[in-house]
């Protein structure tokens, strides 16, 4: 599963520019209450920032 999140994180990151600094790796770096999750940032149209979480099923 964790290439898939990784995989999706790259979609996202040719499409939109993504803020630097701005990501936490909670797969690679799992917090203590087992959370698995991608955290990024990007510059969306009209210079909107968004977050996306790309988490598995079980973590939704």
């Amino acid at each position: 599963m964790i290439r898939l999140e990784a995989e999706t994180a790259g979609h996202v990151h040719l499409l939109y520019a993504k803020l630097p600094g701005e990501s936490d790796d909670y797969i690679a770096s799992l917090k203590l209450n087992g959370w698995h999750s991608l955290h990024t940032d990007f510059i969306a149209p009209y210079g909107k920032v968004v977050e996306v979480q790309i988490r598995t099923w079980d973590m939704h």
